[in-house]
């Protein structure tokens, strides 16, 4: 199994790298370069910036310009002041999307380089009133959110896989250790113990149940007993 794992975080390492090593030419763009670029360039530029994937599907998409790494669709607009009714449609494409679908959370996500105050609006109304989350993002709230993911300091992969391999050693320590324990007398004894104790207070628990149920009834045969002579109801 260590073998396995190794050989899985190998491959992860390397995609990763890879993923390292193409990102610095995707991302170094300014908020006009984005404007100018070609409408699917565009879109890839935004499904890769939040680790999400293109549609395939570049005409007749239904709306779903790609998804997020969640499987959450998304609509990008490259353009300014994304209103009221598109965000109304791609609602639409969002209900569409779900339809069927067990999940009773339907969540979009919607992407432009501006949006008027009635997007948010329609977009808080929808979260409301018809359980449809659409979040609405700028393309400037995507390049800041990466440059603070990029000055993170973080660990490397090779660190994380040496940090992972520990772990997993540790767990199969602490395993033989715990199996170790058991096969000790003493704590087989102490198990036994302890479960005789649970089952004992179960009966106590149980005797005192039917003890309330006998109680119960005295005081309803006790109080119809008193009614029936004068003696005003039974107090406690």
């Amino acid at each position: 199994m260590a073998r396995r794992l190794q050989w899985s975080l190998g491959r992860w390492i390397e995609d990763l790298n890879d993923l390292k090593a193409n990102s610095p030419e995707i991302i170094a763009k300014t908020i006009e370069d984005l404007k100018n670029l070609r409408p699917w360039d565009f879109q890839d530029w935004v499904c890769q910036i939040i680790d999400g994937r293109p549609n395939e599907k570049k005409v007749r998409d239904g709306g779903i310009d790609g998804y997020t790494f969640e499987g959450i669709p998304i609509q990008v607009k490259q353009q300014e002041g994304v209103g009221r009714p598109e965000v109304e449609r791609f609602e639409t494409v969002v209900r569409k999307h779900y339809y069927g679908q067990l999940r009773k959370d339907k969540k979009g996500l919607m992407i432009a380089f501006s949006f008027t105050s009635e997007a948010y609006d329609e977009a808080s109304r929808a979260k409301i009133e018809d359980d449809i989350d659409i979040e609405l993002k700028t393309v400037r709230e995507l390049l800041e959110e990466y440059e603070r993911n990029r000055h993170v300091e973080s660990k490397t992969p090779q660190e994380i896989f040496k940090e992972v391999e520990e772990a997993y050693k540790e767990g199969i320590r602490l395993i033989k250790r715990k199996e170790e324990e058991l096969k000790s007398p003493e704590k087989l004894m102490e198990l036994i113990r302890k479960k005789e104790e649970l089952q004992e207070i179960r009966r106590k628990e149980e005797k005192l149940k039917e003890l309330k149920e006998v109680l119960k009834e005295l005081k309803r045969e006790f109080g119809s007993f008193r009614t029936v002579y004068g003696l005003g109801p039974f107090m406690v």
